[in-house]
């Protein structure tokens, strides 16, 4: 169960977030000509460094961890595979990391 008892309904309502925030990277990045890994660690800083465009203590929690997400995900990129040794490639990663996210969704359960 995860901590303070948060409910199912909690509990995915912040990986619905997660996965639409990938989603919502991965048309930014379509719109540079940066690598994943260099446009990941760039978001990931710009991300954390505009608390004028969060407007609750609760948003910049959310920002936050979402720019640690990115910058885990450009590290794995460097390393060239995730915790578990899958493989990820530049270019793939994000579409990796959302596709890995809605199976999780699926089968999530408290």
């Amino acid at each position: 169960m995860p901590p303070s008892g948060f409910s199912q309904k909690a509990v995915n309502g912040l990986l619905e977030f997660v996965k639409a925030a990938y989603q919502d990277v991965k048309v930014k990045h379509s719109e540079t000509s940066l690598t994943e890994e260099d446009f990941l660690k760039d978001f990931a800083e710009r991300l954390k460094s505009c608390p004028q465009n969060v407007s609750q203590e609760g948003m910049l929690g959310l920002a936050i961890f979402m720019a640690e997400c990115y910058k885990d995900l450009s590290a794995e990129i460097t390393e060239g595979k995730d915790k578990y040794g899958r493989p990820v490639i530049d270019g793939k990663a994000i579409d990796k990391e959302i596709g890995q996210i809605g199976n999780y969704l699926l089968e999530f359960t408290i």
